[in-house]
């Protein structure tokens, strides 16, 4: 079926404020390199392969760099925390001047972002760094984290209901179709958006760029 016909609505939608064919031709061929296995990642690559973003492969901490490399984007969809993964993720992305997104569960709670593009906003390490100073449970949280680290798989971790699990990963593609399709601002560059189970409200949570960033930031030079 011509692209023109599977996806003529959305084409529509598109075409109220821009080139709607123009923009879905784009969408299938940008590259899409997908990290994550589990109910958020499934729910969050279907609903982008529904819209026809269809150039998508599926990729490892062991392939992380050539895959990005040939990436026009990043996608993590995770059903638990990783932080390793999403340091190492971001330093390729940086790296590489890609642009990524990302959502977790953690612990019934949805965390979708923040949208990083290496230059304009502030990376995954600003964002880290500021949420562990303010941390009330410090100890705690990442006493769980650094657990599910350790963990051979990212598999099986879910700790939430699965239809919030799975919510989170619409969110999560939302947001990426937002940016690949150019046809509105991500909410969540420079924010982090949450969901919890508990309240369906959605609440954001600004990232600021933090100074002398050990992962995006410049260190000072010695004096002359």
């Amino acid at each position: 079926m011509a692209t023109e016909e599977r996806y003529q609505d959305q084409i529509r939608f598109f075409s109220q404020s821009a080139d709607g064919e123009a923009i879905q031709h784009r969408l299938a061929r940008l590259r899409i390199a997908a990290f994550g296995a589990g109910v958020v990642a499934s729910n969050s690559l279907s609903a982008l392969e529904a819209s026809g973003v269809s150039n998508v492969k599926s990729a490892t901490e062991e392939s992380l760099l050539p895959e990005i490399e040939a990436a026009d984007a990043v996608v993590v969809a995770l059903d638990a925390p990783a932080p390793k993964l999403m340091h190492a993720i971001n330093l390729a992305c940086l790296q590489t001047k890609t642009p990524w997104v990302s959502a977790q569960i953690h612990t019934g709670t949805g965390w979708i972002g923040p949208m990083i593009i290496p230059g304009q906003t502030p990376c995954y390490t600003c964002y880290e760094l500021r949420r562990n100073a303010n941390l009330q449970n410090y100890a705690e949280v990442i006493r769980y984290e650094t657990r599910l680290d350790e963990m051979p798989s990212i598999v099986s971790r879910l700790v939430a209901p699965v239809p919030l699990a799975a919510c989170v990963g619409a969110l999560l593609a939302l947001e990426t179709l937002r940016f690949l399709s150019g046809v509105a601002l991500p909410q969540t560059m420079g924010r982090l958006m949450r969901v919890d189970f508990f309240d369906s409200e959605l609440t954001y949570h600004r990232v600021l760029r933090l100074p002398r960033c050990p992962a995006c930031g410049h260190a000072p030079q010695p004096a002359s």
